[in-house]
């Protein structure tokens, strides 16, 4: 069993004023860093032929037009953006914000420029969780999906929304289940 992984502080501060009169926090953590800066290593795979290709090209097109070889730097850019992609997925993960208090489940995500967005999910909406458990215990909890995107050939992609990477996942999978009985039951 992991214990859970700690906020970062601006995501704890934002937590706190997140939560309403009379609501206390029953459970909180973060994303785990190590799962994110993995799945970030399947685009660094992809930065290095990348990368190579786009340098290639600039030193070929050089030799005929410099100028023309700097058509090539946003593709370098975009290469050496690919590779800092695993510690920019840790990063967003270490200040992700899970919690599940006495009314709700509240999702904090960080945005761009200090930004942050807040999704809160009732306990009606938590009906029918989804859980994805890995050898660890630890794993996803997916409250809902939503269809982003998508074009005539692929179709719409789904994006699952819920607590990502937590350790422990069952003990609050039961957590949310017995939030669910208490607002169930009658008062």
């Amino acid at each position: 069993m992991q214990i859970d992984l700690p906020l970062d502080p601006s995501t704890e501060r934002l937590l706190a004023a997140e939560l309403r009169s009379g609501e206390t926090v029953l459970w909180q953590s973060s994303s785990d860093p190590r799962r994110s800066f993995r799945l970030g290593l399947l685009i660094l795979l992809f930065a290095v032929p990348w990368t190579a290709f786009a340098i290639f090209w600039m030193t070929m097109a050089a030799r005929g037009n410099v100028v023309f070889a700097l058509f090539g730097l946003p593709f370098v850019g975009v290469g050496c953006a690919m590779f800092a992609a695993p510690w920019w997925a840790a990063r967003r993960a270490r200040r992700l914000g899970y919690a599940l208090t006495t009314d709700r489940a509240i999702i904090l995500t960080p945005r761009f420029f200090g930004t942050v967005s807040v999704r809160s999910f009732s306990p009606a909406d938590l009906g029918d969780v989804e859980r994805v458990q890995r050898k660890d215990g630890g794993g996803d909890l997916i409250f809902a999906r939503e269809y982003v995107g998508g074009t005539s050939d692929s179709g719409p992609r789904q994006r699952q929304i819920g607590f990502m990477g937590i350790p422990d996942v069952r003990t609050v999978q039961t957590q949310i289940e017995t939030l669910n009985k208490s607002y169930a039951a009658p008062r």
